[in-house]
Order: C-alpha cells, then structure tokens, then sequence
C-alpha cells in the first residue's frame, strides 16, 4: 500500500511543480482526481501515506548523497552532482512540508 501510494502521490508532486518550487495546487489535485475517476483497481491511494513515504524517501535520497560528499578524495564533478541532489532534496522536502496540508487530501 505505501508502494502504491508512492507511485501515484510523487508523479502527481513532480508533475504540479513541487520539485522545481513552483508548486500549482490545481494541477496537484487534477492528478489526483483523473487518478482517481480512471483507476478502477483493488488498491487505493492513501495521501497521506504517500505523502510520508515521499518525505521518507526524500531523507534516505539525502543520506545517500551527503554519504557521498563526507568520501575522501572525491572528484570535483562527483562533489557538484552529489552537493547538487543534496539541495534539490532539501527543497523538495522543505516545499512538500510547506504545502502539506494540501498534497495529504484528496478534494
């Protein structure tokens, strides 16, 4: 079920701009409801489980890449990828808590 409401909930973020901080909550839950309306299926969508798994898998992809950036003798191009994912991360999770209230419901 988490796996599940992953999948849904972090297209439904990226697609209304959250990751690139111009969150546009119409077109947030215009995913949300043609999922909804389309998908006829067993499983449901939980927002507000996606949403935390969203949040989870934002700590973990930041671990990773500050993990990363602490390894000696890093190359200059890998110290700007990782440094680079670490601040995307970090917006992302910083807007999705932001606008939290709005990515855990489903109007």
């Amino acid at each position: 079920m988490a796996f599940y409401s992953f999948d849904v909930i972090g297209p439904a973020m990226n697609w209304s701009g959250l990751h690139a901080d111009t969150f546009a909550p119409d077109q947030y839950t215009a995913f949300l409801l043609a999922y909804k309306n389309a998908y006829h299926g067993p499983l449901t969508c939980n927002p507000e489980l996606g949403f935390w798994t969203v949040m989870g898998w934002g700590f973990a992809r930041l671990t990773h890449n500050l993990r990363r950036l602490n390894k000696p003798n890093l190359p200059p191009d890998d110290i700007a990828k990782h440094q680079n994912a670490s601040d995307k991360v970090i917006r992302v999770l910083k807007s999705s808590s932001i606008h939290r209230n709005h990515l855990t419901q489903i109007q």
